[in-house]
């Protein structure tokens, strides 16, 4: 605790009045016109306070996660409504598009390939965009997962695909994917919104460095031992750092994965500090698995995920020929 001041309304004879009652880390001390009951009940409380803070960070957590959790539901199932209206009406002029070239018998002119490329163009990003909604929709399945053995190298090459599509021309996002990785049990949604937020968090950081300025976003993943499977997803960005600026060391790189806490410096839009909070939930506590954040000697920041092959420890979703080599 350090030096610690605390406020409270202490009893003299028949009058009342507010003191400071100054407490100290291995011994008290306190003014001698105050009663010793007095400073112990305040000591309590403030001991009691400290106790209770990460069960009431854990429950706001908890609360916030619903609240996300019927957010996401709810968006989800309104835009897919949405964009599946649109998708229908792009694909109504497609056909008709089609049935006219086909009904002249003569071959599409410069302008009517140019009008059926640009149609195929809105179809294309109306997918992009339902693959987007379905992404972050998918903290909704923490109530409801579905359980299966997923090829990893799959999952992550086809979401580097997708991230692509979002990023301008002066970041580029490489995969290095290790094909001895091995199918790992998961819940797959849940592990792509989990590095869609670390791929967000990463373009956000060479963002930091300047408009103009150039990066690159590394994915890759390889097997580790213990029957761990490995995805590391490294930027050139400006790296881990707390709101001073300053580059974050040690167990202090953990704190941006608490509710609340940002990495953001003083004028950037703050957010709501649920997206690596999320990640953290995903990885350690959904999936059983661990992730170590760090800033790379070169410049940028690190994150590595480890998911158990098997999955989460006693789960009961694994096939019974699977349990019998277990």
């Amino acid at each position: 605790l350090g030096r610690l001041v605390v406020l409270t309304p202490v009893l003299e004879t028949a009058s009342s009045r507010l003191g400071l009652v100054t407490v100290d880390t291995g011994d008290w001390s306190f003014l001698p016109r105050w009663h010793a009951e007095a400073v112990t009940a305040a000591a309590a409380e403030v001991r009691r306070g400290l106790v209770q803070m990460p069960v009431f960070r854990d429950y706001l957590f908890r609360q916030k996660s619903q609240a996300n959790i019927s957010l996401a539901r709810s968006l989800g199932h309104d835009l897919t409504n949405v964009i599946a209206t649109s998708k229908f009406d792009i694909l109504a002029i497609q056909n008709w598009l089609r049935k006219r070239t086909a009904a002249s018998g003569d071959p599409a002119s410069p302008r009517e390939q140019l009008l059926a490329e640009s149609v195929q163009g809105l179809l294309n990003t109306t997918k992009f965009m339902q693959e987007i909604v379905n992404i972050y929709r998918a903290f909704s399945y923490m109530d409801e997962p579905k359980w299966e053995r997923v090829d990893l190298n799959g999952l992550v090459g086809h979401l580097c695909s997708l991230f692509r599509l979002t990023l301008s021309r002066r970041v580029e996002v490489i995969d290095d994917l290790d094909p001895a990785v091995p199918a790992v049990m998961c819940e797959p949604r849940l592990v792509q919104l989990a590095l869609f937020n670390l791929l967000t968090n990463a373009n956000q950081a060479i963002k930091r460095l300047g408009e103009h300025v150039a990066g690159t976003i590394t994915v890759s993943t390889r097997a580790a031992s213990g029957e761990m499977a490995e995805i590391t997803v490294a930027d050139s960005g400006a790296g881990i750092r707390g709101p001073d600026g300053a580059l974050l060391e040690g167990d202090a790189l953990f704190q941006v994965f608490f509710l609340g806490i940002t990495t953001r410096r003083e004028g950037e839009d703050k957010g709501e500090g649920l997206g690596l909070n999320w990640v953290w939930s995903i990885i350690r506590d959904f999936h059983g698995g661990e992730i170590t954040p760090g800033n790379r000697p070169e410049g940028g920041a690190a994150f590595r995920l480890r998911l158990p092959v098997r999955g989460r420890a006693g789960l009961a979703a694994e096939t019974p020929e699977e349990a019998a080599h277990a």
